[in-house]
Order: C-alpha cells, then sequence, then structure tokens
C-alpha cells in the first residue's frame, strides 16, 4: 500500500489497479491518492460503475474514449463478480471479451480501480489476466500485525495520541476491522480534545458486539456475581437476543479456555497458542487474563453445565431467564 501510494504521488500512475479487500479504509485510501493527481472536476472526470447492476462492455467504452473534460479520467469498478465464484442472478451477461481485449491493451489516458470485496477465484482466466496485468492490492490476508501497522501509521500520519493498549482494545471492540477501528479514533479523538486516548475511554465509549458483552457475562460468572450475571443476560433478552445464540457463545468462550490453559500447560506462548487456534493473539491474552488460576476441572465443570443447558432450552418452554437462573447455583 505504501509502495503503491508513493509511486502515485511521484507521477507513477498505472491504467489498472486491482485492490482485494473488505476493509473499506483500503480502497478509500488508493482511491483519495489518484484523486488528487487526477480529477480536477469530480463530475466529469470520474466516473463510478456498480459492475452488479451495469454491463462491463459500458465500463470498457468509457475507458477507452479520451476524455473531453480532462486529459485523465479515473474510473472505479465496484462489485466485479465475475472475478470471484460468487454465483448471482442477474439480467444480463458480462461481455469479458471487450473486457479481457481492453486489459491486454488499455487506454493511457484512463486508471481504471477495480475493487473485490469478495474472495477471488484464481482459476478464471479474466482474475489471473487482471491481476497480471493490473497493480494488484491483496488485503484479504492480512494478519493482527499488519492491521496493528496500519492503524499505527494512520495514527502516526494524523499524530493521534494513543496508547498501545488502547489500540489493541480498539481493534478487539471492532473485530480487528481497520475501517471501523478508524471511524471509532475519529470520535474518540473529538471526545478527548487532543488528550491521550487510553484502554479506559475505549472500553467506555466504543460500542460492544454480542460477542463483547458475552465475554463479561463470563467475567461475572467466573467472579460469581450473579445478580450482575442475571442482570446483564435479562437485558440481552430483552434487546432480541436469542437464548441458544448467546449460551452457544458462552460454550464458545469457556471451550476456549479450556484449551488455553491445556496448552499453556505444555508450554505454549500466547502468539503459540494464538497461530495453534487461528484466534487473534490480543483475544488469546484476555481470555487467559480472564480465567487467571481457575483450575481446569472447574472449567470443565463449567463447559458441561452449558452444554446441558443448551439441551433444556432447545426442548423446553420454560422461561430462558428462568432456566440461567437456575444453572447459575451450579457455577
Amino acid at each position: 500500500m505504501k509502495n503503491i501510494i508513493e509511486n502515485i504521488n511521484k507521477g507513477d500512475i498505472a491504467p489498472l489497479y486491482l485492490i482485494n479487500s473488505q476493509e473499506s479504509y483500503v480502497s478509500e485510501k488508493l482511491i483519495e491518492t489518484l484523486e488528487q493527481k487526477l480529477v480536477t472536476d469530480d463530475s466529469l472526470n470520474k466516473i463510478v460503475y456498480d459492475l452488479s447492476e451495469q454491463e462491463v462492455s459500458s465500463l470498457v467504452l468509457e475507458a477507452s474514449e479520451t476524455s473531453f473534460f480532462s486529459e485523465k479520467q479515473l474510473i472505479i469498478a465496484k462489485n466485479p463478480i465475475f472475478l470471484t465464484s460468487e454465483r448471482k442472478k442477474s439480467e444480463f451477461e458480462h461481455n469479458l471479451d471487450s473486457l479481457i481485449n481492453y486489459i491486454e491493451h488499455p487506454n493511457k489516458d484512463t486508471t481504471i480501480v477495480f475493487i473485490v470485496s469478495g474472495k477471488m477465484d484464481e482459476r478464471k482466466k479474466i482474475t489471473k489476466l487482471l491481476k497480471k496485468n493490473a497493480v494488484f492490492l491483496d488485503y484479504s490476508k492480512n494478519s493482527p500485525k499488519d492491521n496493528i501497522k496500519g492503524l499505527n501509521n494512520y495514527i502516526l500520519n494524523n499524530q493521534i495520541k494513543i496508547n498501545n493498549n488502547a489500540i489493541e482494545e480498539l481493534l478487539y471492540l471492532t473485530n480487528d476491522s481497520i475501517t471501523n477501528a478508524i471511524n471509532e479514533l475519529k470520535k474518540l479523538e473529538i471526545y478527548k480534545q487532543g488528550e491521550e486516548i487510553t484502554k479506559e475511554d475505549v472500553i467506555e465509549l466504543v460500542p460492544k458486539k454480542l460477542e463483547h458483552v458475552i465475554f463479561d457475562l463470563v467475567d461475572y460468572l467466573l467472579k460469581n456475581q450473579k445478580a450482575k450475571a442475571i442482570e446483564l443476560y435479562r437485558n440481552l433478552l430483552l434487546e432480541g437476543q436469542d437464548s441458544i445464540k448467546v449460551n452457544y457463545i458462552l460454550i464458545m468462550q469457556f471451550r476456549l479456555m479450556i484449551q488455553i490453559k491445556i496448552l499453556k500447560k505444555r508450554n505454549y506462548s500466547v502468539n503459540d497458542i494464538a497461530s495453534a487456534m487461528k484466534v487473534h493473539p490480543y483475544r488469546v491474552k484476555k481470555t487467559n487474563q480472564q480465567m487467571g488460576n481457575i483450575p481446569l476441572s472447574k472449567l470443565l465443570s463449567f463447559f458441561d453445565v452449558l452444554v446441558n443447558f443448551e439441551e433444556v432450552l432447545k426442548s423446553s418452554v420454560m422461561g430462558e431467564s428462568s432456566f440461567f437462573e437456575m444453572i447459575l447455583l451450579q457455577f
């Protein structure tokens, strides 16, 4: 990403770019850089195509013509599903022959950016050809380290004061999405008005998703804070959460604790555990801290209680909240 942007800023602009990423921040950053160099009038020499609704031959025709309004034009091609294995019913068939011919002989006065958010089908001829001829930015296999590095670059470039613990918590609460993390970071920056953003600020202000709320529920269970656990569980039900889904996530969290406990006995480090289990290192770190010195036997006992509770939920008509209060007696 850094190298591509540096080349664009030097004036080395390719006719074709291909981005594979679910992070809108990545494509937006690249397009913003291209706009600064190519777009003189937003309505005249920047065009956006949605290829799930528009035929690609229209894009090819537009790209092939020299713009009357400027020397260069920028075309954004969203949702090119023909580059993926996705099968979507459409009212038209894409004329890929015209695109293949264009890729092999692009107009030097036009820059096209193809944005793929799903998994690309590497077997297709069109995919192979575009990857070969375009500047390809693959952000589909980004690791936790890549995300931390990307977010740190944004923080550095915008001179935001935030400590490392807060960065880790921010990525955790935004499910490791740079796009969501940056959106929340902008709000935090406004709230703090130039002061350093702390982990406590992130915990207090960034909205929690269901799995993060259930992490708090597990905390109450492990600390035997039954009144808080019941209150939180009832709130989840009032918000419309499905009791079976809540219990499933509880089971998965206890399962993770058991696995971490076993691997720790085999002298695995946090990073080793994360790699072996394909879990984010920070989640392993938080879970390890959460369970503390609770013995494996007790975790296994809790796990069994929750599994039995799931069977009861599926087969009974009794109120879920009442049942949850009953299983708390077994913790």
